[in-house]
């Protein structure tokens, strides 16, 4: 939704989409990375390994990374929270 002051200056809209975009990646990034410390510490395997399975569930359940980990930050107290994420 554009502002009056964006309205009239397109640079300024490209800017706060931008700022937008950053601030959301920000926030993925620290339930990304609570994920993988979940996943590390679970399935006891390094940092690129649980980015990998987080990328693998993403990828064959068809849906965005962010949304994996959520769910999985989420769900960590119970049993079933990496259902579908480990190795095999």
């Amino acid at each position: 939704m554009a502002t009056q002051e964006t309205q009239h200056c397109p640079r300024c809209a490209e800017l706060a989409d931008e700022v937008g975009h950053l601030k959301a990646a920000i926030e993925h990034r620290d339930v990304i990375g609570q994920a993988k410390g979940i996943l590390m510490a679970r399935e006891r395997c390094t940092a690129d390994e649980a980015f990998n399975m987080l990328r693998m569930a993403s990828q064959r359940e068809n849906r965005k990374l962010h949304e994996i980990a959520v769910q999985l930050a989420g769900r960590a107290a119970g049993s079933s929270a990496t259902a579908g994420l480990g190795p095999g």
